[in-house]
């Protein structure tokens, strides 16, 4: 999966909130998360969009 097609999927689920967790697990992963945010943003939705570190914890809440 490459950021377009997580993107697309994002679009046919819509989520409120986003958390990429699977982003370089995998050696099958086409493109970093870096690419990922990029699309969203040019989507106008990556306010909905929360990256995390490993091993960070955060609240899966919606942006307000």
């Amino acid at each position: 999966m490459d950021a377009r097609q997580g993107a697309d999927l994002v679009e046919l689920v819509r989520p409120k909130l986003t958390v990429p967790i699977h982003y370089d697990d995998y050696p099958v992963f086409r493109s970093p998360l870096a690419h990922f945010v990029d699309e969203a943003r040019r989507r106008g939705w990556v306010k909905q969009v929360r990256t995390i570190a490993r091993g960070e914890t955060v609240p899966l809440t919606p942006p307000s």
